[in-house]
């Protein structure tokens, strides 16, 4: 199977059809699965759940976008693709992932860090999002909170993050991408539209 793989993770992307979807790992906000299930990609984090959560998050994977994390779960049937280059920090341990369970990693041939000046431990959500953006590849963002919500599996525990909790008033500034769901202060969002566009 590995000798039919895209050779980075930007090829993959171009390959997908439209319109695409990242779900992050945050809480939607809503149930949105019916929603997001209708994209013809659907691209999921890291250890993401799904088993009783179709309602909130859907059911359909096409990829999963992963991080250099050491607590990266197995996933068999699922390709992973990263947003970092193979020499980045993130992806240190993406090496012994690969060879430990034996799942392919698809790494971005772009230095994200170059597309986000200010942000030295970007997550792998905006990372992804700014990737695509950069492409010229527009997504629809699901579960993108700024890390204020626990994951949507565990709503009330509080993550403990080494990212930057502004994150996501820099999504909302890469063209091509939207966030939908409970991820932005939408009074602040009506604001920033207005300030930005006051024609």
């Amino acid at each position: 199977m590995t000798e039919f793989l895209p050779a980075s993770t930007e090829s993959l992307l171009r390959a997908l059809p439209q319109p695409m979807a990242l779900v992050a790992n945050g809480h939607p906000g809503r149930e949105l699965g019916h929603v997001i299930d209708r994209y013809s990609t659907v691209i999921r984090f890291n250890n993401f759940l799904l088993e009783g959560f179709s309602a909130l998050v859907g059911t359909r994977t096409s990829a999963r976008a992963v991080n250099g994390w050491t607590d990266l779960e197995t996933r068999h049937g699922e390709i992973a693709i990263s947003p970092f280059t193979a020499d980045a920090l993130e992806s240190m341990h993406l090496s012994a992932f690969r060879a430990k369970h034996c799942v392919p990693v698809l790494h971005a041939a772009t230095d994200i860090h170059a597309l986000l000046p200010g942000f030295t431990k970007p997550s792998a959500e905006l990372a992804f999002a700014a990737l695509c953006s950069h492409l010229g590849l527009e997504a629809d963002c699901f579960g993108f909170d700024g890390f204020t919500s626990g994951h949507y599996w565990d709503p009330d525990t509080a993550l403990h993050t080494t990212h930057s909790r502004s994150e996501v008033e820099r999504l909302l500034q890469l063209p091509g991408i939207t966030l939908y769901g409970r991820s932005f202060d939408y009074a602040s969002l009506y604001d920033f539209c207005h300030t930005e566009h006051t024609e």
